[in-house]
């Protein structure tokens, strides 16, 4: 397929923010089989989006003409191996859910299809440090719930607010002298005393967070991922067990 239009947003992936590039129109409701023809042959890095992705585009329906009350496919699956699907219509909103089985074994079961490429972001700003808070559902899938730039000073200040409820003997007094600083510091005191205070919590939201926290299980059961991950300039210099 060439010259496809396509519409351009900006979406939250694992570890990196790129930019994410929509198809403009559905590629049609066939099985999962048939989609996975269909991208081999399209070709050019087009994919079924991420459940993190399909929930932002759904956010952005009106740009991209969706149709009202089909599910879409995503690329991910639950720990049963089914496939987690995403819809929406006038009366309910947007929804998350899990094809009752496997979509592979079942030419039955067909959702609609808006195929998605991820490309850098060039136009991020450089040397800013980004803290991002990851989490699990209980069901297999990870995502990023909090996301937050800083520069040397701003991430000094942010720890120092942050750990003001914690017994600690930290001198704030004076910033950060570079990014290595900022690492040795969370390398050094993040199991002792850093997570006790709210650096990982005290992120801004991110705009898919909602919409995940509703695919969690309930009781927390199988919830084991809660982690600060830091970035900077496309590089995990830090990250929580």
């Amino acid at each position: 397929m060439e010259n496809i239009e396509f519409v351009k947003l900006t979406a939250l992936q694992t570890f990196e923010l790129v930019e994410l590039e929509v198809m403009a129109q559905d590629l049609g409701n066939m099985s999962y089989k048939s989609i996975e023809s269909e991208i081999q042959k399209i070709g050019n890095g087009w994919r079924l989006p991420t459940m993190n992705e399909i929930i932002i585009i759904f956010k952005n329906k009106d740009n991209l003409g969706l149709e009202q009350n089909w599910n879409y496919w995503t690329s991910d699956n639950d720990i049963d191996e089914n496939w987690w699907s995403g819809s929406f219509n006038k009366q309910y909103g947007l929804g998350i859910k899990c094809k009752p089985k496997k979509p592979e074994e079942s030419e039955e079961i067909i959702s609609n299809a808006r195929l998605v490429r991820s490309v850098l972001n060039s136009s991020l700003p450089k040397d800013r440090i980004l803290l991002q808070r990851y989490m699990d559902n209980g069901n297999g899938l990870v995502s990023c719930i909090q996301s937050q730039e800083f520069s040397i000073d701003q991430i000094h200040n942010y720890f120092s607010k942050s750990l003001q409820n914690v017994n600690h003997d930290f001198n704030f007094d004076e910033p950060f002298e570079d990014l290595d600083a900022v690492v040795a510091f969370l390398d050094e005191n993040w199991l002792e005393t850093l997570y006790e205070g709210s650096i990982i919590t005290d992120l801004k939201e991110t705009e898919s967070r909602n919409e995940f926290l509703k695919t969690c299980n309930s009781n927390g059961f199988g919830n084991v991922v809660d982690k600060l991950v830091l970035i900077y300039n496309g590089k995990i210099l830090f990250q929580t067990e």
